[in-house]
């Protein structure tokens, strides 16, 4: 585990309180379930009312992603930021709270579920909180109970980054924070966009 820059959770079925404290401009990487032949855990997360993540219904929840590809690794990413280079991104607020969760139940045909399931049976949902400043200035979790965490068999953990590592200051050893090429042209978008103001 790393207390740096990052930190690997895993959904842990004893743990009901899944509440994480993130700065503005950290990331959050949902890494799906390992690809595998004999079983897949599908799965859609979704952002949702704090009400639907105590009852763990999607009511008006937003889609964040999808765990599909039982053939390839794939993760979710999304960054906490206030404002948004792309349309309809989502945005965030220091001071709020932000809830994800996923009421599949881990079957192909029952993806699409919208109450209940992995978020009942697993406890699969999250709470993030944002705070200004980024996360390694907010590390405060009891690193004791996030160890444990660690070492649970679970099918799907998020990893969280502080805004260090946007720019490739991560040191991961399992290699989950190197960026997409998806990234790479949003950085250089969002660069190319701030010099065309700046001239």
């Amino acid at each position: 585990m790393h207390v740096e820059r990052a930190r690997h959770l895993r959904f842990d079925i004893s743990n009901t309180d899944h509440v994480i404290t993130v700065g503005l401009n950290d990331r959050v990487k949902i890494v799906c379930p390992s690809p595998s032949k004999e079983s897949y855990e599908y799965s859609k997360i979704y952002a949702v009312s704090s009400e639907d993540y105590e009852g763990c219904v999607v009511s008006n929840g937003r889609l964040i992603g999808v765990c599909k590809d039982r053939n390839k690794q794939s993760t979710i990413t999304f960054a906490f930021r206030n404002q948004s280079p792309v349309p309809g991104a989502l945005t965030f607020e220091s001071g709020k709270s932000y809830y994800f969760i996923s009421t599949s139940n881990g079957t192909k045909e029952g993806i699409n579920n919208t109450y209940d399931g992995l978020c009942k049976t697993k406890h699969m949902k999250l709470k993030l909180e944002v705070i200004s400043g980024n996360l390694s200035q907010s590390l405060h979790h009891d690193t004791s109970k996030t160890s444990s965490q660690v070492e649970m068999p679970t099918s799907l953990f998020y990893v969280i980054h502080s805004s260090d590592s946007l720019f490739g200051q991560d040191n991961d050893d399992d290699g989950s924070a190197q960026m997409t090429g998806i990234n790479y042209l949003l950085i250089l978008f969002v660069v190319l966009l701030s010099l065309q103001f700046w001239w």
